[in-house]
């Protein structure tokens, strides 16, 4: 079987939506912090890929992602914020033109189709894509929720950096490869 694996933020949708998700939160203005640590962070990143680093950027990402995530967690920046509220606010995502026809016609033609995100939310991503239904599989990081659906400020990583992206596809590859071996 065919295989299409996509990102979500500024792929699929014209803008990243991290802002939108945060922007729930009690006090979205704390994440102005994290945001300033992961832009200052970054530099280093760009600079390493300036020098032709490519490897070495790649990791430092990772570092990087992984500390602002660290961050966020620990002054539980995204507490308080309810699945409901998650839904709907992400059906307003601004999608990039011909991508929900792209998406749709893909899955209607029997492709599996995945988003392989570092977004913080499949809710998030799943609403945004609601047309599509549960012909998609996200595969991203994920708020914690509580039993009455309120985010607990911590986030379980799946996807931070690019390493996890590429792990992600490699093993939806080796997913679809099996299944067209076996002939399903």
């Amino acid at each position: 079987p065919a295989l299409l694996v996509t990102d979500f933020d500024s792929t699929v949708t014209l803008k990243d939506t991290l802002t939108s998700l945060v922007s729930l939160s009690a006090q979205p203005e704390r994440f102005d912090e994290a945001s300033r640590y992961y832009t200052a962070r970054f530099t280093e990143v760009e600079e390493l890929i300036a020098a032709g680093r490519l490897e070495d950027a790649l990791s430092r990402s990772e570092e990087v992602e992984n500390s602002a995530i660290d961050l966020v967690i620990r002054e539980r920046m995204l507490f308080g914020i309810s699945a409901a509220t998650i839904k709907e606010a992400s059906k307003a995502t601004l999608l990039r033109p011909g991508a929900m026809d792209a998406l749709r016609a893909a899955a209607a033609s029997g492709v599996g189709v995945h988003v392989c995100s570092a977004n913080w939310s499949p809710m998030w991503i799943h609403g945004a894509l609601l047309e599509l239904g549960d012909t998609i599989s996200v595969h991203t990081n994920e708020l914690e929720m509580d039993e009455s659906g309120i985010s607990t400020g911590g986030l379980r990583r799946a996807v931070v950096g690019p390493a996890d992206k590429a792990r992600c596809f490699a093993r939806l590859r080796e997913r679809s490869d099996a299944a067209r071996r076996e002939g399903r």
